[in-house]
């Protein structure tokens, strides 16, 4: 839950950042904060992934 509002909050900087009318390093600040939000999202996915494959009640011991 931390991690999505986490992503969201980034990506959402990030996209404000690009937006505004500033031409300086707030721009190149700001993709870097949207690439950071989508790596964000896929790691997220990947603990997600490793949480279902390792859960104990799955397995058919």
């Amino acid at each position: 839950m931390l991690y999505r509002r986490l992503s969201a909050f980034i990506i959402a900087l990030g996209i404000t950042g690009i937006l505004s009318p500033l031409e300086s390093i707030l721009r190149q600040i700001s993709i870097g904060l949207i690439a950071l939000g989508i790596g964000l999202i896929g790691m997220l996915k990947g603990m997600i992934e490793m949480f279902e494959h390792h859960r104990s009640d799955k397995t058919g011991g």
